[in-house]
Parts: C-alpha cells; sequence; structure tokens
C-alpha cells in the first residue's frame, strides 16, 4: 500500500459533541463505524483504515455526524505518502 488516509475532525462553538464516523466501502453491505467524543474546542485526527481494522481499501467514502451534544464540526481528510511522508489535503464536502 503507497499511501494512507487520516481524516481529521474540529469541533468549532465551544460546545462539546460526539461524533459518528461511518465508513461506506464500494461492493459491501456493511459500513463500519463508531462513534468519537469531541471535547468543546477539540481536534482529532484519525488514521482511516487502522482504526476500523481494514486494509487495502480503494474508493471508500467517510460519512461524519453529530450524535450527542450541541457542538458542531468541521472535517477534513489527508492522504500521506508512505514513502515520502508527503501529505495532500482534501477538503470535506457537504
Amino acid at each position: 500500500m503507497r499511501q494512507r488516509a487520516n481524516v481529521g475532525i474540529f469541533e468549532v462553538t465551544g460546545k462539546p459533541a460526539t461524533v459518528e464516523v461511518t465508513v461506506f466501502l464500494p461492493d459491501s453491505k456493511i459500513a463500519p463505524s463508531t462513534q468519537i467524543p469531541l471535547p468543546a474546542n477539540g481536534f482529532v485526527q484519525i488514521p482511516m483504515l487502522q482504526s476500523f481494522g481494514l486494509s487495502n481499501v480503494y474508493n471508500a467514502r467517510v460519512s461524519l455526524r453529530v450524535v450527542d451534544g450541541d457542538g458542531r464540526i468541521g472535517a477534513y481528510g489527508s492522504m500521506i505518502d508512505q514513502v515520502t511522508q508527503d501529505p495532500t489535503y482534501v477538503p470535506a464536502q457537504k
């Protein structure tokens, strides 16, 4: 595998939130998900494939939503080249 993917999540209103992260895999009826508690003004970056026990995934889609708390979130993705460690920013879409 030449690249790895991270997702960054940040809270923007000064209120805590619990974020559900779901990975939609191509050609699969199963979408693994997890919940991440995020403190007020907090930030977390998670390695996508490793966090879900996945490997060699191509063209997956990640969905984020607040499932608890009054906080609001922003997010981004990054692809990191395993050889050079150069990151590429991937903006979130609404």
